[in-house]
């Protein structure tokens, strides 16, 4: 029986392109078996290049949760404001038996053949590096250091079908990379690759494991612990490789220059010199307002706001190159040469450099096809989800503060205004909250940097309101901030106290300014005693640690850094309360036994 489970707007989209979603879909108690195979089609057309896989069940077995992930050619759809999706289980072959494998796997590389007859190599001594028929080589670099060693710690895979057919491959790469005697980066990668046509859609992670020193419980940048980057990027080569970037309309080749840079620097907006951008030294350094693209000694452009397209070609082939949300991440570059292409995935070298933290990461998503890819945004069919019961609490009607609600997307205060208001933007900020409530005592204050991070949790808040109203203002919101919340306000270390490490940081401290502190709750610089009880120091505690937003987002999505750090923070949780089954863990247990927060 075919069941209608989500639709996809595109009436505003350039439909003379390709679209790729990637969703979760909730499936009711009993319906399906775990081993069930299905087909996906879009409006009755069968989609090829896409999978399903399970991502949950529930206690009995069934299927709880399923994670479609597939490409749709939006000129079949031309004529069509919205996509219907529709699933349907099929009678289950064996692919294994009736299939021959396109993967080939030695202990040095993973070759994938493709139906278009070419291969696509993933080299495993390496993050990231993948070779289409040795014309066109991809590969992590890190800009101005030379590693000492590249170490893989895991590799994994797995093929996927649709209606019984093979159409793509995931691969989970996993390196600790080198940089010096006392410093170490994880890289990791996760990479759907799609049969048809090689199409690669992808995120990276860059982590400093190493734990913080934060002397008197206060966590300031300038930890002697933190890795100072110039560049990370993702970097292409290959034989007579032409590059282009369409800039506002306006195109930019390899071939007519030998050398283009284009080089985001700060938001673009009215309070780019906000001092939520302080350095270890507390002040704002961001060179200038906005984006440049020059050549070595001429500025060709500049701007607010860049959002580059950016293509390569060589021996026939064309490749657009998309790394997602450009100019929110700043710094961030793309340089182009007459043999190679480069674009930032954390840090500029056109900027100072880059610290990252002790427990702190980034993560980038990157897609690489043989055409202009958009991302598409599956709603969930209102029916379907109200059948599937996975969230018994969904409310199924309006209430009365449907129109205060509201006001978070569409009000002078709402949260992409407030994320105005103090230039909530580059790669350490995009996707936080303002906590503006915090300068009651300073109302005049121009500019009081204080963040929310997930107090409350705001990630489930703001995607039940998605799941309720199909608005994508609530969408984007809970997805920017999730994936600030994994990587930022998460202390990715297992090198710290138990009651630290893997912890989830406050909100920064009430009623004073961050300063230093960036998203870490404590700084030097705060004053002492600001109110009644006030710590002035400390780090992640047990009564701050939502986890339902982030578990929802990866439902949702398959976004897997939220699922990681939804695990991590439980994790830490059991450590806090419970020890970590050492001694010095049973003391801090039976310590932390009396806290109130244990019994809340």
């Amino acid at each position: 029986m075919t069941q209608t489970v989500g639709t996809i707007q595109v009436a505003f989209l350039a439909k003379e392109t390709c679209g790729h979603f990637k969703t979760g879909l909730p499936c009711p108690k009993g319906m399906w078996p775990a081993v069930t195979q299905f087909r996906l089609a879009a409006n009755g057309i069968l989609l090829t290049d896409a999978f399903i896989k399970t991502s949950q069940l529930w206690p009995d077995g069934s299927i709880k949760w399923l994670l479609c992930e597939g490409l749709i050619d939006l000129q079949r759809h031309s004529v069509s404001d919205e996509i219907v999706l529709t699933l349907e289980a099929v009678e289950s072959d064996s692919p294994s038996i009736k299939l021959v494998s396109p993967v080939n796997n030695n202990d040095e590389a993973l070759s994938l053949s493709l139906d278009s007859g070419k291969t696509f190599t993933i080299n495993k001594a390496k993050p990231f590096q993948f070779v289409t028929d040795k014309h066109l080589s991809s590969s992590f670099d890190i800009v101005d250091i030379n590693p000492q060693s590249i170490t893989p710690i895991a590799f994994s895979y797995a093929l996927h079908c649709n209606n019984n057919e093979y159409s793509a491959l995931t691969v989970e790469q996993k390196y600790e990379i080198r940089l010096g005697s006392d410093k170490k980066l994880i890289v990791e990668t996760e990479a759907s690759i799609f049969l048809s046509t090689g199409t690669v859609c992808a995120h990276l992670t860059m982590r400093n494991p190493s734990a913080a020193s934060h002397p008197n419980g206060k966590w300031d940048l300038g930890d002697p612990n933190s890795i100072y980057l110039k560049e990370c990027c993702i970097s292409f080569k290959g034989k007579s490789l032409e590059s282009t970037l369409t800039l506002n309309s306006d195109i930019f080749s390899s071939s007519e220059y030998e050398e283009l840079t284009l080089h985001q620097a700060s938001s673009g907006f009215k309070n780019w010199q906000s001092p939520v951008h302080v350095n270890q030294d507390n002040i704002n350094s961001l060179p200038f307002r906005g984006f440049k693209l020059y050549h070595p000694e001429h500025l060709l452009l500049s701007g607010d706001q860049a959002k580059p397209q950016i293509k390569i070609s060589n021996i026939g082939s064309t490749f657009s190159i998309h790394v997602d949300k450009f100019w929110q991440n700043f710094p961030s570059s793309a340089h182009l040469t007459a043999d190679s292409l480069s674009v930032s995935l954390l840090g500029s070298r056109h900027s100072e450099c880059t610290e990252l933290q002790p427990g702190e990461q980034k993560t980038r998503c990157i897609s690489i096809a043989p055409f202009e890819i958009q991302s598409l945004q599956v709603v969930i069919d209102s029916a379907w989800l109200k059948n599937a019961s996975v969230l018994p609490f969904l409310p199924s009607k309006s209430c009365e503060f449907d129109s205060l609600i509201k006001n978070g997307i569409e009000s002078s205060s709402s949260f992409y205004q407030k994320r105005l208001d103090i230039d909530e933007f580059g790669w350490r900020h995009f996707g936080e909250l303002y906590a503006d409530h915090e300068k009651a005592l300073v109302p005049d204050e121009p500019f009081f940097v204080s963040h929310y991070n997930n107090q409350y949790d705001p990630i489930f808040g703001m995607l039940m309101q998605w799941l309720l109203s199909g608005d994508p203002r609530w969408f984007e919101l809970a997805d920017d901030l999730a994936k600030h919340v994994a990587d930022i306000d998460v202390y990715h270390t297992s090198d710290d106290k138990p009651e630290y490490s893997g912890g989830l940081f406050w909100h920064t401290d009430h009623y004073v300014q961050a300063y230093t502190a960036s998203h870490r709750t404590y700084s030097k610089h705060q004053p002492c005693g600001v109110y009644d009880d006030h710590a002035g120091g400390g780090g992640p505690g047990g009564q701050h640690c939502y986890t339902n937003g982030l578990t929802l987002h990866y439902l949702l999505t398959g976004y897997t850094p939220s699922r990681d750090a939804a695990l991590t923070i439980t994790q830490w949780v059991t450590n806090y309360y419970e020890g970590d089954g050492t001694l010095l863990g049973a003391l801090l247990a039976l310590k932390n036994s009396e806290t109130p927060g244990l019994k809340t």
